[in-house]
């Protein structure tokens, strides 16, 4: 039987995940499971693009 499920949580010391409470009793200690871990990544800071804006570069791509 295949289930999905799916939650957010940390990685605890020693690379533990810890499952949340209602997810607990979900699986035997014998289960077979698969692990698909997604690292989020922190917003990147665009001001870059706006601190390089110069009055002459006004009307430079009003053609597109």
């Amino acid at each position: 039987m295949l289930s999905c499920i799916e939650f957010n949580t940390k990685i605890e010391e020693k690379g533990l995940i810890l499952l949340p409470e209602k997810y607990q009793n979900e699986f035997n200690t014998d289960d077979q499971i698969k692990v698909i871990i997604i690292k989020t990544q922190e917003i990147r800071d665009h001001s870059a693009f706006f601190n390089g804006y110069n009055e002459e570069d006004e009307g430079l791509y009003d053609e597109y």
